[in-house]
């Protein structure tokens, strides 16, 4: 094997090793858990839905009603009753997974998958159209702050940005053997993508260019979310939780009340919500530094994403779980 086929090599064993992370903690555990949301008495439960069989990976929604969440084989999925019944839209017949979905709006819409596919819809999902991503590597995340600037992350440090909706991608990528899975904007310049190794990245110019923030620690972090310029929470592997008050010039270890690791993260505020492994969900009213743990009518399944709005917050997970929560 040549040094470039090492090289290609070790990158896909790294993004399989995430996958499995993902997977991992289920095996052999497909439940009937549609029974076990009838049996939950917790009140803040308010929906389970299984969609099939295959696992969902992100979640995004326009308003309380209209949801879209994305997984395997391509799949993409929209409710537009708030999670009563859902449709499978044309994903252009791509049978590779899509892990990550942003929308800004009730028709303005980004997915993100395996082999740097990059698709996009202006109507709500009632058609999508291939993007030129300009990488082959798999996206993990993308995040759009409205219809116009957006960003994906994904392996090998893989870091692109449109100005114009997708039209045109351009690439700002880190040059660090790294995997990239999480990243948070809060406006057009200022951002933080969050990685293996306990990296984390800062831009505050639209990601034209990236300074590293020491965490002191090296375990992967999987997401991240600042509610403004200085406070902001990262979660990642076995439970753990950095914080930061200062825009990530210094981060603090928290206490996630979980030992689960976390693989999404979502607020709304100062309001924070993470998922995990094993059904694991941490609530936190204070941008991070405490947390609660929050009763789950699926603790079978891996809940890989969360998106919180004002009344109401949506985990999706393995074996096409998603639940909606409503919130106090």
């Amino acid at each position: 094997m040549n040094g470039e086929s090492k090289i290609n090599h070790a990158n896909l064993i790294r993004c399989k090793i995430f996958i499995f992370c993902l997977l991992v903690f289920c095996a052999g555990c497909k439940a009937n858990v549609e029974e076990e949301a009838k049996n939950n008495n917790s009140a803040k439960q308010s929906l389970l839905s299984v969609i099939g069989s295959d696992d969902i990976y992100d979640v995004s929604f326009s308003d309380t009603d209209k949801c879209w969440v994305v997984g395997y084989w391509g799949g993409i999925y929209h409710t537009e009753n708030g999670g009563e019944s859902w449709s499978r839209q044309n994903s252009k017949d791509i049978d590779k997974p899509f892990y990550g979905v942003c929308f800004v709006d009730q028709k303005n819409g980004w997915v993100v998958g395996s082999s740097g596919n990059i698709l996009n819809t202006t109507d709500g999902g009632g058609n999508w159209q291939m993007q030129n991503s300009s990488v082959k590597e798999t996206l993990f995340k993308v995040k759009f702050v409205d219809k116009n600037q957006g960003w994906a992350i994904g392996t090998w440090g893989t870091i692109i940005h449109t100005e114009n909706g997708g039209k045109n991608w351009s690439k700002h990528s880190i040059d660090e053997d790294v995997t990239l899975y999480g990243l948070s904007f809060i406006d057009k310049k200022n951002g933080w993508v969050v990685g293996e190794f306990g990296t984390v990245l800062h831009t505050s110019n639209g990601g034209k260019n990236w300074t590293k923030q020491s965490t002191g620690m090296e375990k992967s972090l999987f997401a991240v979310y600042f509610s403004d310029a200085d406070n902001g929470c990262a979660v990642g592997i076995d439970g753990l939780v950095i914080i930061t008050k200062d825009g990530g010039n210094t981060w603090l270890a928290g206490e996630s009340k979980t030992g689960e690791s976390l693989f999404d993260i979502a607020g709304n505020g100062a309001d924070i919500w993470a998922v995990g492994a094993r059904g694991a969900m941490v609530e936190s009213a204070d941008n991070g530094l405490t947390w609660e743990k929050v009763t789950s009518a699926n603790t079978h399944s891996l809940l890989s994403g969360v998106a919180l709005a004002d009344n109401c917050c949506w985990c999706v997970g393995t074996h096409g779980t998603v639940l909606k929560i409503a919130l106090k």
